[in-house]
């Protein structure tokens, strides 16, 4: 599980306060992933990774959306991902 910690929007850091209020989470379990606030319906998905490619990729899949592509890093205990 990981607990989003940072959002940047439109080019812009979102405030840390509206940040930590909205509680967001991230829970990869195998090819599963989940989103989850405690304001909202958990949001079920998959995905999959490229890590032959530099950055690397990750493609969410999620019932009734189109695929989302991003780029991820992991350093150490922080996942950094650009949607």
């Amino acid at each position: 599980t990981w607990r989003v910690v940072a959002i940047e929007a439109g080019g812009k850091p979102v405030p840390p306060a509206s940040v930590e209020k909205i509680q967001l989470d991230w829970v990869f379990d195998g090819d599963r992933v989940t989103t989850r606030r405690p304001d909202r319906k958990e949001e079920p998905g998959t995905f999959a990774v490229d890590t032959s490619v530099t950055p690397k990729r990750m493609t969410i899949t999620k019932p009734g959306t189109p695929p989302v592509k991003a780029v991820y890093a992991v350093d150490g205990k922080t996942l950094k991902v650009c949607l």
